[in-house]
């Protein structure tokens, strides 16, 4: 187990997307192929590959776990550091959680758009905002949630439309 404090630089990098559409948030079930929490409720989530901009990469990860297409529109937080295996060695991770307003048809829609999923042993789901603490997600997750709506209930009450601006990493 790596003795480096949580509090410094990581060894992967993570970005989160917290998709809102009208007042629910997108949670997608991992794959039960997967290594590290197969099966788990929580957010679209990746690596930040080498070079990418983290603002970049959640919505690359976006679009490659839910084939949905957005904008991130604020940098909602970082999660706390956690650990985890990483190709057979312990690794810290270092999670930057994103604000995401979908594009085109979907971000006019009444209903929230069908996710496409790449695995068939995952689901995702729309939760009502008022719904997702008990909703069956993990402290990590929930904590990114509560972040992203946050800057969500801060851009209603802002009665400010939710640009496009491009966050920073």
């Amino acid at each position: 187990m790596p003795a480096r404090h949580p509090g410094s630089t990581a060894d992967v990098e993570l970005a989160a997307a917290i998709v809102m559409h009208r007042d629910s948030v997108l949670v997608v079930r991992r794959s039960m192929a997967e290594r590290f929490l197969p099966g788990a409720w929580g957010l679209p989530c990746g690596k930040v590959d080498a070079g990418e901009n983290p603002g970049d990469a959640v919505l690359r990860e976006l679009r490659e776990e839910t084939g949905l297409d957005g904008t991130a529109i604020k940098f909602a937080g970082d999660s706390v550091p956690f650990q985890s295996n990483f190709r057979g060695s312990t690794v810290w991770n270092r999670q930057r959680n994103y604000l995401v307003q979908l594009c085109g048809a979907a971000l006019r829609a009444q209903q929230p758009p069908v996710v496409d999923l790449p695995d068939e042993t995952q689901e995702a789901r729309w939760v009502p905002a008022d719904e997702i603490e008990t909703a069956g997600l993990d402290e990590h997750n929930l904590r990114a949630i509560r972040q992203g709506l946050t800057c969500y209930q801060q851009s209603q009450r802002d009665s400010s439309p939710m640009t496009a601006s491009r966050p920073r990493a």
